[in-house]
């Protein structure tokens, strides 16, 4: 208790002082980040009896947080998520993987060094098409480039599962007539807490048409053995304008 004798009063002013050693730093972090994004670093510091300290303290500690290499970039944050924490933003600088260590000083001048938290940065994740149209009971299949290394699941969902579903492996099959926007999420899993969050999404649009009529139109009626010709094929929606396809290859093997 401190008392201040030149205060003429009846009422003692008084307040509690806690004295505690640094005991260690926990660093809480997602374990990938996409090439030009930002998460977060969440930075407590624990002391002797196992407490929190308050994180208008950790200023007095020289609290810093420290990348393996500069594939990322650390930016500490005035925000706070509780009175315990503090924050820092990580961007994803180059494609690699690296680890991000906290460190704090304590009163002897000894640097304590938190666990390193590994973290990858990895290349835009994509999927491939942007655009699906298909035909009401017809099956193709979506692809994806770029997204963390070596593997990685993508759990994808889709707005409306009455106009068609996709599955697991990104299979969609057109069930009635009618757009739809499909979802492709690419998850990480948070150092501190466990939890699975999001680390990168995409989106491909999905139309499912019934069609009228086909047209298929060859410029020749004969040709040889082994030669190349291009055939388009026209499409004719029911009840939606004229779409006509990219040209394809048609490779003969007989004389026609």
């Amino acid at each position: 208790m401190i008392h201040d004798l030149c205060l003429a009063s009846s009422t003692i002013a008084k307040t509690d002082v806690y004295v505690s050693n640094i005991q260690e730093v926990y660093v809480g972090i997602v374990d990938k980040v996409e090439i030009g994004k930002n998460v977060k670093a969440y930075v407590r510091v624990l002391d002797a009896s196992k407490k929190y300290f308050h994180n208008k303290n950790l200023k007095f500690m020289d609290l810093t947080l420290k990348a393996a290499s500069q594939i990322i970039s650390l930016k500490a944050l005035g925000e706070t998520s509780d009175e315990y924490t503090a924050v820092f933003l990580v961007q994803g600088m180059a494609i690699g993987q690296t680890s991000v260590t906290g460190i704090v000083t304590d009163r002897y001048g000894e640097k304590i060094y938190s666990v390193p938290q590994q973290i990858e940065v990895f290349p835009p994740f994509k999927l491939i098409p942007k655009k699906v149209t298909l035909l009401i009971g017809a099956v193709i299949q979506i692809t994806s480039e770029g997204g963390p290394q070596p593997q990685f699941n993508i759990i994808f969902s889709i707005h409306d599962p009455s106009i068609a579903s996709v599955n697991n492996s990104g299979f969609i099959t057109g069930k009635t007539v009618g757009n739809s926007t499909i979802l492709g999420m690419v998850q990480a899993v948070h150092a501190e807490s466990g939890k699975v969050v999001i680390a990168s999404q995409d989106k491909v649009e999905v139309e499912v048409i019934q069609l009228e009529a086909v047209r298929i139109h060859v410029p020749i009626t004969r040709m040889k053995t082994g030669t190349q010709v291009n055939q388009s094929i026209t499409l004719f929606p029911l009840q939606q304008q004229l779409q006509q396809s990219n040209m394809i290859g048609l490779q003969c093997s007989t004389l026609i």
